[in-house]
């Protein structure tokens, strides 16, 4: 799903007064509605009142000074409690190295909305940046240096006044605004998956964007998973498995044997066809809030298997989408 990050590393010292960084806050605050009224979010930084504002002070400090005291109220209360934060947790590492216009933009927006193309296979995380800035360019080419022996290139769309926005919109599907909008929109994206019938009771009450979010993503690449599977396309299967499967970042993990142990009872579940009861140790990580999204795997032969040509393939079972399981 879309993602927009307010571009941090646009604030780089390069207001000569006060007046000129409140003049550049107001429009991405407008912005911000824009976005706000597409259901979207316009993420930051938790520490961005940090970043120079002008070369002897850093944005709290000018924000401070200012005198336009509706709007200062306004961009405190966003950049200190309202959030969102796309840092907590961040999704790239910050050994690695990121680059945009001959500048170490690791630790930034930048560099998270690289790593989200990468990781989400997704062109749709986009940046804000503050104008004027080093940063109005759009697209904004964003290099990550040695990676594993390459160099990767990512073009991220940045937008830098909301008259770039009607166009974006309008080509980006907007967010679930419900648990059951996100069951109708995984049913569509997913065909290869059969979500359970208590998917809706398990996710509870309240509605959290950010587990609608990375749903689509974790459950959209594991039916892409199947889909290669049944195709016979080893390659890809093995490429996707690898980048979600393997590895200390792995977002498809399967549970610990003391969590098997200790929370057995809890990894059983009914099959919605079958009405068979199946474990299902194997999750995908959802760390904001901790919810996890249990599934069958390995994959059930008649899932990427037919016995006869006139059988059909089975959905890979969806099990629950839900909180951790296995919090002690």
């Amino acid at each position: 799903m879309a993602r927009f990050l307010l571009n941090d590393a646009s604030f780089h010292g390069q207001f000569g007064s006060t007046a000129g960084v409140i003049l550049a806050l107001q429009r991405v605050y407008d912005v911000r509605k824009e976005l706000k009224r597409s259901a979207f979010e316009l993420e930051v930084h938790s520490r961005i009142v940090e970043r120079p504002a002008t070369p002897s002070e850093d944005l709290r400090t000018t924000l401070f000074k200012s005198s336009n005291r509706d709007l200062k109220n306004l961009i405190f209360a966003w950049f200190n409690n309202a959030g969102c934060f796309w840092n907590n947790p961040p999704k790239h590492d910050p050994g690695e190295y990121f680059q945009c216009n001959g500048a170490v933009v690791t630790e930034t927006a930048l560099g998270e909305a690289a790593m989200l193309h990468w990781i989400e296979d997704s062109t749709e995380t986009d940046t804000v940046s503050l104008n004027p800035s080093n940063f109005d360019a759009d697209p904004l080419r964003v290099d990550w240096l040695e990676r594993k022996g390459v160099n990767l290139e990512f073009a991220i769309r940045n937008h830098i006044a909301c008259s770039s926005l009607p166009a974006r919109l309008s080509a980006l599907e907007k967010p679930a605004q419900n648990w059951d909008q996100l069951v109708g929109m995984l049913e569509k994206k997913c065909p290869s998956l059969l979500l359970s019938d208590e998917i809706v009771n398990q996710l509870g009450s309240c509605f959290y964007p950010n587990v609608a979010k990375q749903s689509i993503v974790l459950l959209q690449n594991l039916n892409a998973m199947i889909t290669a599977k049944r195709a016979g396309n080893e390659s890809l299967f093995n490429d996707l498995r690898s980048k979600w499967m393997v590895g200390d970042e792995a977002r498809f993990t399967d549970s610990s044997d003391s969590e098997k142990k200790d929370f057995a009872a809890k990894m059983w579940f009914k099959h919605s066809m079958t009405g068979q009861s199946i474990f299902c140790s194997w999750h995908g990580k959802i760390q904001t809030p901790l919810f996890r999204i249990h599934f069958e795997w390995p994959m059930p032969k008649g899932v990427y298997q037919k016995e006869k040509e006139t059988d059909e393939f089975q959905k890979l079972f969806i099990a629950y989408i839900g909180p951790k399981l296995t919090k002690k």
